[in-house]
């Protein structure tokens, strides 16, 4: 007997109890071995070196724990299915001339109910040659859309794992990708997966359901030189000649299926460091520059230990792979151990990198942070996809606020609440392939949760789901239950309204009869039917004293009246920025003046930009004052963030703005705030309030010689040419 044992953990996830394995599985492989032969030719190709695989005894599930969790009415929330997918064996050559790929998958599979005798794999777009079972047998199939039906020869027995093996051909359409650097490059020949959500399915055939875990043995064989990256561990590379190579990998922990990942490139393979037992590498094509490398991943290694401490779980895996390749169509995309991103949108040029500040580290960490939340604590099902992106979000903006501090984070929350209400903000969190939902309301239900219960509260709730649901999945539910043992904070009022709920709240609030000891507030909930709000609310009062009160809100409207011992100065709504939801508020331009101060916190500063930019383009009465209270943020404001805003919300005809603008043109140090600047410029010269005479055209020709920054620089062409 082969005695391999694991010992697995998590209340509501699969839990994997210790388990002893049999050799059978050895019997199993060499039957597979030996009735797989001529099928697994490729249209072309040699052979494929078909070598036995030992199934290893990695993630075990017992029948009694396939049933991951519930809903409130009892009934099972993961999809039904006839079998579960413990192991993933996969045999493959890829012809990266005729863009396709050839070989073999087994899936090693247990049924989840008695008299199982049919299983469905995702096979899209897959030419099957054939099918066999552990006995070498040939089984038969049929298609059906994007499944391949395959027919047991007996019904597969509870408890017993089986493997199916498909001998195939694909020339994939999606989710595996053949390309080369760019034109005017030394050729570079790349292939690339992307499996999120239903990718691998178009290269591989298993089951690739979201409660689907497996672990992976893997031979990918490539041509050109080319070195491959995947999940997992590398245990073996082969040499073939003429510039052919067979890369083994092998994944001892179970992961999501959508999650496996591939790359192959000609690499250049550089370790960043290490942080306890895991190395982190990053792998680039070989003409791209060491040096953008090295810039874009230098945090790497921090945040890998930052979110290791926090959590308290280190890294779940042996290692950690960057690999960098062309034309993936996003920053960034996580699989397990391995995360790809983009070369032509991370590995920028040092005066590029000015233009895009934080977005490439913020990209890098917020991969990263999905090996925590994403792959070893998954989403159960698509619908709750949304936390897996909310964590790993919360994740990426704690480490900003290690770096920066949470002012700097407060603004980036605005930036994503005012994205969130530009998109309509419909629908319910769950709504599917929503970015809006997904990476910006989720991560503001986070926020919203953090304001009740603190920042060591919801880092607590983040280590209890990892603890408890590492190497499985979670649900809504799941963070509401343990939000309530954790902190004692019964959330599902909250979660109903904000995940189940479809848009936010639109408040219109007026503040009224300032001074003489009170204030008179009215708040109106606009657009969707009205639900209980808990608004924060500062009085800034005469004395000195700051009073925040949470009034309750359920009704369409409703009138407060406070009164103090002091008058009150300013009524500031959501100090802290901690209600998602958007805000119409009517008070006097002094008192948006008042909150501007720098006393006042970030986002309560953020959210005076766009009433001072209204009252300043009109022609009441306070439009100057409103216009150098504006300005003043541009000049003055600690964070680059809102005095990029604030020129960015500027609408005015009034010439006195262009110089206090040229000012920030000439000495603000970040280069956003620099290009909002002129672009500011060009909207009063269009206006007829802005002169490029000799001197102001010396000033702007002076700064484009010594502006660093591309967009900088583009926009100044594009405003000089104006003079011509």
């Amino acid at each position: 007997m082969i005695k391999l044992r694991f010992s697995g953990k998590g209340p509501s996830s699969l839990r994997a109890p210790s388990t002893w394995v049999s050799a059978r599985r050895l019997g199993a492989a060499l039957a597979l071995l030996g009735a797989c032969g001529a099928a697994c030719h490729g249209p072309s190709s040699e052979a494929l070196p078909v070598e036995p695989v030992l199934r290893p005894a990695f993630a075990l599930l017992p029948a009694d724990d396939l049933a991951v969790a519930t809903d409130d009415r009892g009934a099972a929330t993961r999809p039904a299915r006839e079998a579960d997918l413990v192991h993933l064996s996969l045999d493959l050559t890829f012809d990266w001339e005729r863009r396709a790929v050839h070989g073999s998958a087994t899936s090693w599979l247990r049924a989840l109910r008695p008299g199982t005798d049919e299983v469905r794999l995702a096979a899209s777009g897959i030419e099957v040659r054939e099918v066999l079972d552990a006995a070498g047998r040939s089984l038969a199939w049929r298609l059906e859309g994007d499944q391949l039906v395959v027919s047991l020869a007996a019904p597969l027995a509870l408890d017993v794992e089986e493997p199916v093996q498909v001998v195939y051909a694909v020339r994939p359409t999606a989710g595996l990708y053949f390309g080369a650097a760019p034109g005017g490059a030394a050729f570079g020949p790349e292939i690339h997966a992307r499996g999120l959500p239903r990718g691998n399915r178009h290269w591989f055939p298993t089951l690739d359901a979201p409660g689907d875990r497996t672990t992976l043995d893997a031979r990918f064989r490539v041509g050109f030189g080319m070195s491959v990256v995947g999940s997992g561990e590398l245990v073996e590379t082969r040499e073939h000649g003429d510039g052919e190579r067979t890369f083994v990998w092998r994944l001892s922990e179970p992961v999501p299926v959508a999650t496996i990942g591939f790359a192959a490139a000609r690499m250049r393979a550089t370790v960043q460091g290490a942080v306890g037992a895991t190395t982190v590498r990053t792998h680039v094509p070989e003409q791209l520059s060491a040096a953008a490398v090295a810039a874009t991943f230098r945090d790497a290694v921090a945040a890998l230990e930052f979110f290791g401490v926090g959590l308290a779980r280190p890294y779940p895996y042996a290692r950690y792979d960057q690999v960098v390749v062309h034309d993936l169509g996003v920053r960034g995309l996580e699989s397990a151990t391995a995360s790809l991103f983009d070369a032509e949108q991370l590995l920028l040029t040092d005066d590029e990198r000015l233009d895009a500040a934080d977005a490439p580290r913020r990209t890098v960490t917020h991969e990263l942070a999905h090996h925590w939340f994403g792959i070893f604590v998954a989403p159960l099902d698509e619908r709750e996809r949304w936390l897996a992106e909310a964590f790993a979000a919360w994740l990426e903006l704690e480490f900003e606020a290690h770096l920066l501090g949470p002012d700097a984070v407060a603004v980036l929350y605005e930036e994503m609440r005012e994205e969130l209400l530009d998109s309509g903000a419909a629908g319910t969190i769950h709504a599917e392939r929503v970015p809006a939902h997904y990476y910006t309301k989720g991560p503001w239900v986070l926020r919203m949760i953090e304001g009740l219960v603190g920042n060591e509260g919801l880092w607590t709730i983040a280590r209890a789901l990892v603890r408890q649901h590492g190497g499985g999945f979670f649900a809504t539910e799941d963070l509401r239950r343990v939000a309530l043992q954790e902190t004692g904070y019964e959330l599902g009022p909250m979660l109903e309204r904000w995940v189940d709920g479809a848009g936010v709240p639109r408040l219109q609030i007026e503040v009224a009869d300032l001074a003489r000891g009170g204030a008179r507030i009215v708040v109106t909930q606009r657009g969707a039917a009205p639900g209980a709000l808990q608004l924060p609310v500062e009085f800034v009062l005469a004395d000195g004293a700051r009073v925040v009160r949470n009034l309750a809100l359920a009704e369409r409207q409703r009138e407060f009246v406070e009164w103090f011992g002091s008058d009150v100065l300013d009524v500031v709504i959501d100090p802290d920025g901690r209600l998602c939801a958007g805000f119409d508020i009517r008070k006097p331009v002094t008192a948006w003046l008042r909150q501007a101060a720098p006393t006042s916190g970030a986002a309560a500063r953020w959210r005076v930009i766009a009433p001072l930019a209204a009252a300043a383009g009109g022609r009441d009465a306070g439009a100057a004052e409103a216009l150098q209270g504006l300005l003043s943020i541009a000049l003055q404001d600690p964070l680059a963030g809102i005095r990029r805003r604030a020129l960015e919300r500027l609408s005015t005809y009034d010439p006195r703005a262009a110089a206090p603008i040229l000012r920030v043109l000439e000495g603000d140090p970040d280069a956003r705030v620099r290009r909002a600047a002129v672009r500011a410029l060009h909207q009063l010269y269009a206006r007829g309030a802005f002169d490029l005479d000799a001197l102001t055209l010396e000033r702007l020709i002076l700064r484009r010689q010594a502006e660093p920054s591309p967009s900088v620089r583009e926009a100044l062409d594009t405003l000089l040419q104006l003079a011509h």
